[in-house]
């Protein structure tokens, strides 16, 4: 990973999810990277240099404020749209993209790059605290690009030193057998290469389920994978994303079938 890429909203959640993305950083020995995404704070296309000036005065204000001791870039420009994110997310070569996810703004904004950004993208819910990661929950739909996610979980586990927990919800019983199979075709091929547990859920009710196994595991992140293929195309056209930030005390990392990192 050669950087981290933080939007800043200068929301009252954004101090915590700026510590993910440090967090983060100092483990991969990667730059912290931080830009605005903040309504009020895009500047028009024909800015003044007096205008650039003054956003990274607050964008540097804003990180000296949280202490962090390794190496950061502020980024002399304001995103209003996923597009122009990707766009300097490539630039950059950012490895993963880190953001809060409170305002109705950063909301719209998460949800569009959750559709066209190639990159992990990692969400921090407003009910979140920040605690460095100790145990990983990958909510899995047998999917291609759950293969993908796993080839970069097994860095993230190995590097943040943290467990895994690889979960699929059944929510008829006939799917039990052909999801065990699955499952134990998934543990074949992942065989010794990082400390992981299979657990198969029974609910009707899926994201519950979700939910209630991260808070009885006392989990840190939850990870997603997203595809218009995938089972959780329904997750994210259908404002259930949103329902599940809200609900869940942890941030959410979203993988898509481009490997980042």
């Amino acid at each position: 990973m050669h950087k981290v890429l933080f939007l800043n909203d200068f929301s009252d959640n954004a101090a915590v999810a700026y510590r993910y993305a440090a967090y983060l950083a100092e483990a991969f020995g990667a730059v912290l990277s931080q830009a605005s995404c903040n309504a009020q704070a895009v500047l028009p296309l024909h800015r003044s240099p007096e205008d650039a000036r003054q956003l990274l005065v607050e964008l540097e204000a804003f990180g000296a404020g949280l202490g962090y001791e390794g190496e950061v870039e502020f980024l002399e420009v304001g995103l209003g749209d996923a597009g122009a994110i990707c766009l300097l997310a490539e630039d950059i070569r950012a490895g993963v993209i880190v953001m809060p996810e409170s305002a109705p703004y950063t909301q719209a904004l998460a949800r569009s790059l959750a559709r066209i950004s190639d990159l992990p993208l990692l969400l921090v819910p407003a009910t979140a605290v920040f605690r460095p990661l100790h145990k990983i929950i990958f909510a899995i739909s047998f999917q291609f690009n759950d293969l993908i996610a796993l080839n970069l979980l097994r860095r993230w586990v190995q590097t943040l030193d943290v467990k895994l927990d690889i979960i699929h919800v059944l929510e008829t019983e006939k799917d039990a057998i052909p999801a065990a199979e699955k499952m134990g075709a998934l543990a074949e091929m992942l065989g010794v290469a990082m400390p992981y547990a299979f657990q198969l859920l029974r609910s009707k009710q899926a994201k519950q389920a979700i939910l209630d196994y991260l808070s009885k595991e006392d989990a840190s992140l939850l990870v997603l994978t997203t595809h218009r293929r995938s089972a959780w195309e329904a997750f994210f056209e259908s404002g259930t994303s949103g329902w599940m930030l809200k609900a869940c005390q942890v941030p959410l990392l979203l993988i898509k079938d481009s490997e980042g990192g």
